[in-house]
């Protein structure tokens, strides 16, 4: 059977469990593709996803439960190296990593990817008193992805992967530690970018530092601006690049260094005049350098770590009104408080202990045991940089 024919039968090969078939489409490599259901929040321009290789798409949706379902896309490739990966996303995750499939497909993988249960990268309305939704983000739509994609492997080439692999960073991280844990069969294995094990606790750390900086009260002479953060970071660099002995913008093992904000105050011939820190201001830079812990004293989150980032919650801004990134409201409106009303202005500890202990989806694990893993064969990497501001590297050091 050509590869046309043998991708389109799979219209009505494929019948996995509680799923039906959205898209099977053969495609010539570099064949151009256009993906009108992808939300907007993906980023995703369809001029720039091209097919990396010869291969047969398949999309489909498959029912968690009653109530919820998970989209897995794979392309398979005529010429295939024998192996399948799976591919995570970032932040609320809600899109399909189609930079890591093009890339993967190019290598001769048959190439997988998961929306893990609802469509778009942002919006607390996907999460409100949806706790199925929840569960597929949490741990669910990858698993579910991993039992599709070795269905479709089988059924479209007629044999099983000889090697299952799954990767992503970030949120994607934290779903390659939860895979090895909850499902120590799913995969051979696994490649963990900077896994924001910690998540609830990591985004409740944006809308605190966001306070400790003097957020929302943005016309406060406390009130650090996303200009000054960036001139912060930058110096850090300036400051610790080269006591390595190469400078290359990169401060080596920051976390042996301690920075005094008060080399940054106005006056001290360091910043100019635009971005340069009064004593209040100082405080508070000093205050969000410095670990954040619980309201029983336990180390909740590492301090901001030095050279990196801060603009995943320094950039608070909208038009001349205070508002944090939507990354925050998305995660504690819909994930924590199904509360659309719910507003970050008077964020406290309180909200952090309480994102920790309801733990929706399951999102979060205290579970660190990957003997079941090991046991069985399988092989994970874990990586952690400082670019991933978003997931600080302390955090899994």
């Amino acid at each position: 059977m050509s590869g046309p024919a043998r991708c389109l039968a799979l219209t009505s090969d494929l019948q996995f469990p509680n799923s039906s078939v959205v898209v099977v489409e053969y495609l010539q490599d570099q064949t151009t593709l256009t993906l009108p259901g992808v939300a907007a929040s993906c980023g995703v321009v369809p001029a720039t996803i091209n097919a990396t290789a010869e291969l047969c798409r398949v999309v489909l949706d498959i029912n968690t439960t009653s109530t919820s379902s998970v989209i897995v896309e794979g392309w398979l490739p005529t010429t295939w190296n024998s192996r399948l990966v799976g591919t995570g996303g970032g932040g609320i995750s809600g899109c399909i990593d189609y930079p890591t499939l093009m890339y993967t497909t190019d290598l001769g993988f048959a190439s997988f990817g998961t929306n893990a249960g609802h469509n778009g990268s942002s919006g607390y309305e996907l999460f409100i008193n949806q706790p199925e939704n929840k569960n597929d983000y949490g741990w669910r739509g990858v698993h579910t992805q991993a039992l599709a994609a070795s269905y479709v492997v089988q059924t479209y080439y007629g044999k099983n992967a000889s090697k299952k692999y799954y990767v992503g960073c970030s949120t994607g991280g934290r779903q390659c530690i939860t895979e090895a844990l909850k499902f120590p069969d799913d995969f051979d294995g696994i490649l963990a970018g900077s896994p924001g094990v910690n998540w609830y606790n990591i985004v409740a750390a944006y809308a605190l530092n966001a306070r400790k900086a003097g957020w929302p009260a943005i016309n406060s002479s406390s009130y650090v601006t996303a200009a000054q953060w960036a001139a912060i970071t930058q110096a850090q660099i300036d400051l610790y690049d080269g006591l390595d002995g190469v400078n290359d913008s990169i401060i080596d093992q920051p976390y042996m260094y301690q920075f005094d904000p008060n080399t940054l105050r106005c006056g001290g011939g360091v910043l100019n005049d635009s971005v340069c820190l009064t004593p209040t201001q100082i405080d508070g830079v000093q205050a969000v350098f410095q670990p954040i812990t619980n309201s029983t004293g336990q180390l909740a989150m590492p301090g901001s770590g030095l050279g990196s980032s801060t603009s995943v919650w320094s950039t608070n801004v909208v038009n001349g009104t205070a508002e944090l990134p939507t990354i925050i409201t998305d995660v504690f409106r819909g994930l924590i408080f199904d509360n659309a009303s719910w507003s970050p202005d008077d964020f406290s500890l309180t909200d952090l202990d309480y994102a920790a202990r309801v733990n929706p989806g399951e999102v979060e694990t205290s579970e660190t045991d990957l003997s079941d893993f090991h046991a069985r064969g399988g092989k994970l990497l874990s990586y952690q940089g400082e670019y991933d501001n978003a997931a600080p590297f302390e955090l899994n050091m």
